[in-house]
């Protein structure tokens, strides 16, 4: 059974709350306003997550270096853990008051117009994507026949109307194609005239054909990018391109294959 010591607030800690869980309780010293108490880890470590714990091998250092750096004690918060947090000492803020996480996604199929899925709960079109489709040459084409024979390029476009953070996100697909298809991500597309090159997230082309059916390839940000619908900041109106993401796959002349895209963000409204 391992031992711990742990710093814990005089006017936080309420001991009739732990004598229920707690075997072994024995006061080591008093600091300041802080008591380094030994108690039994095993039954309320869960109580106590929030608080720094030490090996007892370590606690006559931290003592003196308590007493004796004040740097250090003034560091230390006298509301050590967020009653909201369930005894977490901090809770990270990701997006901004009143934002919500969202799993956001959408199907689609290369060289076939008006394959995307992207619904509501009520089966409504949500409207976000648009699909595009190029041939060699770089010339969009509009029509399914000219699509059938001359598609090397499917571009999905997806754009929000609203801003979100982006955390991460994920592309899969029900089998391994048989003809290579490479996919790159982009982010903040701008009309053709600005001149502004996208944010490529994913460079030198993803082979699909290395991603099985029950793996999925993508990103999981360390820390999330907050896109705006409509920029004010950069002076921007809605729907510039300043939060659209662009999937680019290229393919075999007119080659269909279906991928699903997901995207993991924090949401306003």
């Amino acid at each position: 059974m391992a031992v711990k010591f742990c710093f814990v607030n005089n006017a936080l800690l309420d001991f009739e709350m732990f004598e229920q869980s707690i075997s072994k309780q024995e006061t080591a010293r008093k600091v300041g306003n802080y008591t380094i108490i030994k108690i039994d880890e095993l039954n309320v470590s869960h109580h106590l997550s929030g608080f720094v714990k030490y090996d007892i091998e370590e606690v006559q250092g931290v003592i003196d270096s308590i007493e004796n750096n004040e740097f250090f004690q003034s560091k230390v918060t006298d509301t050590p853990f967020d009653p909201d947090t369930h005894g977490v000492a901090f809770s990270p803020k990701y997006a901004p008051d009143g934002w919500y996480q969202q799993l956001f996604e959408i199907e689609f199929e290369t060289s076939k117009k008006d394959s995307v899925h992207e619904k509501d709960w009520r089966n409504n079109d949500i409207g976000f994507t648009v699909l595009k489709f190029y041939d060699e040459n770089e010339n969009e084409l509009t029509t399914q026949e000219d699509i059938d024979n001359g598609c090397v390029r499917t571009d999905v476009e997806w754009m929000p109307n609203v801003d979100y953070m982006i955390k991460g996100g994920q592309i899969g697909q029900i089998i391994t194609p048989t003809e290579n298809i490479y996919a790159w991500t982009q982010g903040v597309i701008l009309p053709d005239f600005t001149g502004v090159e996208p944010t490529t997230f994913s460079e030198g082309g993803i082979n699909m054909r290395f991603v099985g059916p029950q793996q999925k390839v993508g990103l999981d940000g360390v820390a999330g990018t907050v896109l705006y619908y409509e920029n004010k900041k950069l002076g921007l109106p809605p729907g510039f391109g300043t939060n659209k993401i662009r999937f680019v796959f290229r393919h075999p002349v007119g080659h269909k294959h279906r991928f699903q895209c997901i995207f993991d963000i924090f949401r306003g409204e």
